[in-house]
């Protein structure tokens, strides 16, 4: 099954070689972030620091006051949390086209240990000038959100889960920054989704067996930072209640987000469900990692019997 990993190494050779400019660093990391196969075609392009994400982004930023275009690699908890101070001042501050990956983000993406996976990088990055914020959810908008990546200026984060999900025949829409992706028109109630646990919904509902009737309209939304807010207005203008899924904890994302800003002009419901204010050590006590518990929640803030699920 595919992830959003090796999309990614797949499109760093297929846009990173041809730009002379292009230098990837990453921090003991280069066989999960597949950046090593970058590494046979170029060695004099490719640095690897160790674990040491501080010096990593330091020099980064002075690569890109350089004119080269820093592809930065490491894991999700550790970039955004070691280094999230030389972030703030060496790369946001002054506003350098570095590009960070952030590898195992999220409580889909396989545990190294209890400490790998991370679901708070969302929280410490969005509050962070300049930075744009990319969550894909599958191969087409991955391809799509690297390519826009290093052919547009300024700091990016890409946080990418190692998540294997299901390949599902859904029609996808062009990715543009910022904007919502309508994935399946449903009912009233809007379902916006961020990262690779949007195959599996669509693939449960899809299934004849599942025998889903007037299911939420979805929305794909790979861009968290900065959002279209007048598309999403238009959104809530039609929907009762919009329900958020995200690979994240609760706090301090997508859902976060949308609260702060639809929930002052509109009278729409906004719901999460993420991580609980927790930390994690089961994860088929949590909804986004069971099929049927994801699938009962949404039921519960839809209202009772508001849709019909069979077989899961």
């Amino acid at each position: 099954m595919p992830n959003l990993i090796d999309n990614f190494a797949q499109n760093l050779l297929a846009y990173g070689l041809k730009q002379k400019n292009v230098v990837v660093l990453e921090s003991d990391n280069r066989y999960l972030s597949k950046t090593h196969l970058f590494s046979k075609h170029t060695e004099n392009r490719f640095y690897s620091f160790g674990l040491s994400e501080k010096d990593m982004i330091s020099t980064a930023s002075g690569l890109a006051s350089m004119g080269k275009i820093p592809i930065v690699c490491a894991f999700a908890g550790n970039l955004t949390g070691n280094a999230w101070q030389q972030i703030k001042n060496n790369i946001c501050l002054p506003n350098l086209n570095v590009k960070m990956i952030g590898i195992n983000a999220g409580i889909l993406s396989e545990n190294y240990g209890y400490s790998s996976p991370c679901v708070e990088d969302i929280a410490l990055m969005l509050p962070l000038p300049n930075l744009k914020i990319f969550s894909p959810a599958n191969e087409e908008e991955g391809s799509e959100i690297f390519k826009h990546m290093i052919n547009t200026f300024g700091p990016m984060y890409l946080r990418l889960s190692s998540f294997e999900y299901p390949e599902t025949e859904e029609q996808k829409n062009k990715f543009e920054e910022g904007e919502p992706i309508l994935i399946k028109k449903g009912s009233q109630i809007s379902l916006i989704v961020t990262g690779p646990i949007l195959n599996t919904i669509l693939k449960i509902i899809n299934n004849p067996k599942s025998k889903i009737k007037n299911f939420p309209t979805i929305y794909s939304l790979p861009t968290l930072k900065p959002i279209n807010l007048p598309s999403m207005e238009k959104i809530a203008k039609k929907s009762k209640k919009i329900i958020v899924i995200e690979d994240h904890r609760e706090i301090g994302a997508l859902g976060s987000i949308l609260s702060q800003t639809i929930n002052k002009k509109f009278s729409c419901e906004i719901h999460s469900i993420g991580l609980k204010d927790t930390f994690f050590e089961n994860k088929n006590n949590i909804p986004l990692c069971n099929p049927e518990k994801l699938f009962k929640e949404i039921n519960e803030i839809c209202k009772k019997n508001y849709f019909f699920v069979h077989g899961i």
